[in-house]
């Protein structure tokens, strides 16, 4: 969660999502062309998931406790989304802007490897990823859960969206109504998006960001 935390933190408030278009989306663990995004996803479900960076006592974690329940699986993000060069790119940037051109040939090998041992490496590493098996178990516990208390109700908001936490489930007026759904829809979409995974075959997915 290291991109989220870093922008959270700039902006001082978890609502920047919803002003800025901050989403998430869910990917599957497979490289370029061959990778599957679902994103029919509100924005509320980004700031949910991101909520335990922004503040203390986040909905978040008020529902883990509420609900008995260890969400941390909703929190996992992996290490080898992508090729970790954001150190070497910026050097890169200083060594160009210094016309330093032995520096410069050298920061381009280094992010060549950097970039081809990720390649090389990828298939291997899951830390982070979660089973699209373990996801949706977590997932319809969740639902179950806030489907027998009025949560919403209960919880400490940190700023104004308990509209969001409200048990409704609605009928969809247009494609585009995933945009303000409730957590519980939310949730459901996820099911919807872990059942298109799982029938094309993927083990692994994780949350993206941006």
């Amino acid at each position: 969660m290291r991109v989220i935390t870093t922008i959270l933190i700039l902006f001082g408030h978890i609502s920047f999502s919803n002003t800025l278009g901050l989403d998430v989306m869910l990917v599957s663990k497979e490289k370029g062309e061959n990778q599957i995004y679902y994103n029919e996803f509100s924005r509320n479900f980004c700031n949910f998931l991101c909520g335990p960076d922004a503040y203390k006592n986040s909905e978040f974690e008020q529902i883990q406790k509420l609900t008995d329940l260890s969400l941390n699986l909703f929190r996992n993000y992996p290490v080898n989304l992508e090729p970790d060069t954001s150190e070497l790119e910026y050097k890169l940037y200083l060594a160009e802007e210094e016309n330093n051109l032995i520096k410069i040939e050298q920061l381009k090998n280094k992010i060549k490897n950097t970039v081809k041992k990720w390649e090389q490496n990828y298939y291997l590493i899951n830390d982070g990823w979660i089973k699209v098996s373990d996801l949706k178990e977590l997932t319809e516990k969740l639902i179950s859960k806030l489907k027998e208390k009025s949560i919403h109700k209960a919880l400490k908001y940190n700023f104004n969206w308990e509209n969001y936490f409200k048990n409704e489930v609605r009928k969809s007026k247009d494609k585009l109504s995933y945009l303000d759904h409730t957590l519980i829809e939310d949730l459901n979409s996820l099911l919807k998006g872990l059942e298109i995974m799982s029938q094309r075959g993927i083990t692994y997915v994780a949350f993206s960001y941006g």
